[in-house]
């Protein structure tokens, strides 16, 4: 993506001195302990005292000592944010030049790195297609944010297909408390990942962001167009609608797709989401600002907020 390390270099400055200011001037104080909910962990039990809220007892406790007692809490400070960041070949396609799928990846993580620096709080990351190509362990600082993004910017076009269940499966094996995981991804992946899912939203805060490029949904439909589906290298040629894709089931072409997310875009992929208790935004490629976004994002989770 970059062609000389100096340019590299410069491209990462820029994008880090771009986010710092974009946060700046946002109410970002408390933003990722309320991202990764209460930013609370439990510390004790105590007797409920009158004022107390209910909702704080705890009931198995209070069963076995015949006396009402609560759940005391202390502030989370060292709170974790690992990056999962899918570098299979569909993210490096863009109809918009500059605007490919994991460039936008790019600015998230660069977004995303700066709050955790201006926190002092912990960022790791792991790039996947079918496997998890490199992973950099949980650090903090502008020096470990800089690695972040050049790790993602450096990465090399993969020719494997997308495997959402390795990187959700990978996420729960290596994360030891509960911690924000961000899923950067456009989830062309048509094996069964919910399992994977549910059980990691179980344990941690998820949120996937879905990057997409309009061309997707929408591609030409005049005849006579040669088609190769950039993961598994298939070709095809002749009106789009009569395509059945790789990325689809059998059963289902790509015109009824199409009409489908366009009436509706995208509601089966959020409503699994929410079936699993996570957060999922649609984000595209060519157009959508990652900044406003990201504020959508935090919005969201101070209305939902929980101890």
């Amino acid at each position: 993506m970059i062609e000389t390390e100096n340019e590299l270099r410069q491209r990462i400055k820029h994008l880090q001195l771009w986010a710092a200011h974009s946060i700046s001037g946002h109410q970002h104080g408390s933003y990722l302990s309320t991202f990764a909910g209460s930013g609370l962990e439990f510390n004790d039990f105590r007797l409920y005292v009158p004022g107390d809220d209910v909702k704080h007892i705890d009931w198995k406790v209070t069963a076995r000592s015949q006396d009402p007692y609560v759940r005391v809490f202390r502030e989370e400070r060292d709170l974790h944010l690992l990056l999962l960041v899918d570098i299979s070949s569909s993210m490096f396609f863009g109809s918009k030049k500059g605007r490919e799928k994991i460039r936008i990846c790019v600015d998230f993580a660069a977004l995303l790195s700066a709050l955790t620096t201006y926190h002092n709080d912990k960022i790791s990351l792991a790039l996947f297609s079918d496997h998890i190509s490199h992973y950099l362990p949980p650090s903090r600082g502008s020096a470990h944010s800089f690695r972040v993004l050049k790790s993602i910017l450096t990465a090399p076009t993969s020719s494997q297909p997308t495997s959402l269940k390795e990187a959700l499966h990978f996420a729960m094996k290596s994360l030891k408390k509960r911690s924000l995981v961000v899923l950067l991804s456009d989830f062309l992946d048509s094996n069964p990942y919910n399992a994977e899912m549910k059980a990691l939203a179980t344990k941690h805060d998820l949120t996937c962001l879905r990057i997409y490029d309009p061309l997707e949904i929408d591609p030409p439909q005049g005849g006579g167009w040669t088609y190769r589906d950039c993961e598994s290298d298939q070709r095809f040629r002749g009106k789009i609608g009569q395509i059945i894709t790789s990325k689809l089931s059998p059963s289902r072409q790509l015109n009824d797709y199409n009409r489908a997310e366009k009436t509706q875009p995208f509601d089966d992929w959020r409503r699994t989401l929410r079936n699993h208790r996570t957060d999922g935004y649609a984000v595209d490629a060519t157009r959508d600002d990652p900044i406003k976004t990201l504020y959508a994002m935090t919005r969201k989770h101070k209305a939902s907020q929980r101890l």
